[in-house]
């Protein structure tokens, strides 16, 4: 393996937990109120109706699943690619929800709590977040780690998450923003 596919193991444990801990939260909050999930997955008129609860308790189930098992050595590699292809799952059904102008829908992330309509900006952020979570997956590079390391990781982790939450806050926050505008002239 060449040393220039390889990442710090700690750089790989801040985005693997980073991400393992979105997932967690909006499993939390999709299994909370499944019905609201499920209204948000039909709503992409991508599955036929019949499936739709179905496929909304499955996808919750795996998000938390998966998000559990990036914690767990054995698991780690086979519940961070899961997490990666539901990035890029849910980024290509918004893709879809565009093309065909539903701009409107809700995105279904974090169901009921944070109503986000699906934008440009929404499948961005997941193809963004699916690149850093495959980073995580290339081989890391064999080194002891210690309590300096472990400090590391809980601090990126916790740059990770509120940069994350900066970054939806802003986006929640661009259309009021948009429309409080004076036009120049």
């Amino acid at each position: 393996m060449s040393a220039a596919l390889a990442v710090d193991p700690v750089v790989s444990h801040v985005l693997a937990a980073t991400l393992a801990l979105v997932f967690a939260l909006a499993a939390w909050h999709k299994l909370r109120d499944l019905g609201a999930f499920a209204s948000a997955v039909a709503g992409y008129e991508i599955l036929p109706a019949r499936l739709v609860p179905a496929a909304a308790g499955v996808l919750a189930i795996v998000e938390a699943t998966a998000a559990a098992l990036v914690f767990a050595a054995p698991a780690r590699t086979i519940a961070l690619a899961t997490l990666v292809a539901l990035l890029v799952l849910y980024a290509g059904a918004m893709g879809i929800a565009l093309a065909r102008g539903r701009r409107e829908l809700d995105c279904g992330c974090f169901v009921p709590a944070h109503r986000r309509p699906v934008g440009p900006e929404l499948v961005l952020r997941n193809v963004v977040l699916a690149l850093l979570g495959a980073f995580a997956l290339l081989p890391a590079t064999p080194r002891a780690l210690g309590a300096l390391d472990a400090a590391t990781v809980v601090a990126g982790v916790a740059t990770g998450l509120l940069l994350l939450a900066a970054v939806d806050q802003a986006l929640a926050n661009a259309p009021g923003l948009r429309a409080l505008r004076v036009p120049r002239g």
